[in-house]
């Protein structure tokens, strides 16, 4: 009986010293990662994450990325893993390896063609600014491969898809125009809209008040049986 009680207390002894040290180490780490969803992040932003963590607590060895990530990942992802390396281990490869297995698995290479017609197809959508326009369609041509193309298909796109038919026919009328000259010209053509609308709303706020200020008075008079008006 004494044996089984000095073991169990050597045991839970061991067990607090490693919890502490866990602890210990978690609590020296600058920032927190988390676990991966799939549901609200993708991969790719989920590794960036990741790169950003490990170099901010400087950790540069490959053996210590891979347990950062297989220990941080979340037990849904780690068992994916186990999935696509089985019958090995996670812990048998490399972490290049891991993080290119499991963006393969959620994020498969997509199409050019489907891509750039998702691009291409996109238009300014009614009270969308064109920063927000924009800022969309870099999203969408992540995987267009536009390269040195790139700022010509965002300006044709701004010049085609921007709602304002007075706005595009003055980028149409532009010599020469460039994705810079085209953002700025929606960009003060919605700022002159945006002016013009409160100054007109202003204008009908201090016409209101004028003539509720000249509308005639009306007096009351009153006697003991019954109230005048006039």
């Amino acid at each position: 009986m004494s044996c089984v009680c000095n073991c169990c207390v050597l045991f839970t002894s061991r067990y607090i010293t490693l919890a502490t040290r866990v602890k210990m180490a978690s609590s020296t780490f600058l920032g927190t990662l988390g676990p991966f969803d799939p549901d609200s992040e993708d991969w790719t932003c989920y590794c960036e994450r990741l790169e950003q963590f490990l170099g901010v607590n400087g950790i540069d060895d490959a053996n210590k990325k891979r347990a950062v990530l297989l220990s941080s990942c979340g037990s849904a992802v780690y068992q994916v893993i186990r999935n696509l390396v089985a019958p090995e281990k996670p812990a048998d490869k490399p972490f290049t390896e891991l993080v290119k297995l499991v963006r393969d698995h959620y994020c498969p290479p997509p199409f050019v063609t489907v891509r750039r017609y998702n691009f291409n197809s996109r238009t300014q959508k009614e009270g969308e600014t064109v920063s927000q326009f924009v800022a969309e369609l870099r999203r969408l041509s992540e995987h267009c491969h536009f390269k040195a193309t790139l700022d010509d298909m965002l300006r044709d796109r701004i010049v085609c898809g921007v709602r304002n038919p007075s706005v595009q026919r003055r980028l149409l009328a532009e010599s020469g125009l460039t994705f810079k000259k085209a953002f700025e010209l929606v960009q003060s053509a919605e700022s002159a809209e945006k002016n013009a609308t409160e100054i007109q709303r202003s204008v009908t706020v201090a016409v209101n008040a004028v003539h509720i200020q000249k509308s005639p008075i009306h007096r009351r008079s009153s006697c003991f049986f019954f109230q005048i008006e006039f």
